[in-house]
């Protein structure tokens, strides 16, 4: 199994527009912190609506656990127990089978996307996800809005359950920002956006072009790092110009 680093050299180059748009995230990140409480509850509120509507209760108790799980100790139990609220009905632990990635259109499975590690192997490789981000914490290496996409693809790759993997995903980028020091990054909605046709296609894109040579450790993390930059901006401009 392949091992994993977020040391500073693993996008080289790092995106060239890294550092402005990260400042323009904090920008908009303190605005957020800063709203009324009645623009924060009604926020909140649409969001579990529109979490609602698309999976049901559990995504939103999942969301709820978010802050929690940002606050405690990041372990293997971070995913599970995430997971296990979002999945509920999904038996309790990492997959116990092997799985595959689907290519889909318009709900149509049409080939494989991605072969991940079978489930013997999941077990190794989620702690060495897990150790390789505290390091991360720990040490630093990669700005932490680039770390985020590469992390993320990782854990995506993995596929570490039998079930819900996607959701898990787009979950943890909210969990791993608020460990970051966003805290804007509750009144996010990325399930929404990314319901979006193009802007799930534009994910797809990305995730296939970062995934070649993953288990080689030879991929190109830049183009879902960026995809992330991208897409945690637009989110944070569309919670700021929501009023």
């Amino acid at each position: 199994m392949r091992k994993f680093c977020y040391e500073a050299g693993l996008l080289n180059p790092l995106p060239s527009d890294l550092e402005d748009k990260a400042r323009q995230i904090a920008r908009m990140d303190a605005l957020l912190c800063k709203r009324n409480r009645l623009w924060k509850d009604n926020r909140i509120e649409r969001g579990r609506r529109a979490w609602s509507e698309l999976y049901g209760n559990d995504y939103c108790r999942a969301w709820e656990h978010l802050p929690k799980a940002a606050a405690e100790p990041f372990t293997e139990q971070t995913f599970i127990a995430l997971h296990a609220l979002l999945m509920p009905h999904v038996p309790l632990g990492y997959k116990k089978n092997d799985n595959l990635i689907l290519k889909r259109e318009n709900g149509i499975v049409n080939g494989i996307f991605f072969i991940p590690p079978g489930a013997e192997e999941t077990p190794q490789a989620m702690t060495a996800l897990t150790d390789a981000y505290r390091q991360w914490e720990q040490s630093g290496g990669l700005p932490a809005l680039a770390t985020l996409g590469c992390f993320l693809l990782d854990f995506l790759c993995i596929h570490p359950f039998s079930d819900g993997n996607g959701r898990t995903t787009r979950l943890l980028l909210v969990l791993l920002l608020l460990r970051m020091g966003f805290s804007g990054a509750v009144f996010l909605d990325a399930e929404s956006y990314l319901h979006i046709p193009c802007h799930r296609v534009a994910m797809v894109k990305a995730q296939r072009s970062s995934m070649q040579g993953w288990y080689e450790g030879q991929n190109d993390y830049r183009p879902i790092a960026e995809f992330w930059l991208e897409t945690v901006l637009e989110l944070y401009r569309e919670a700021a110009e929501d009023f």
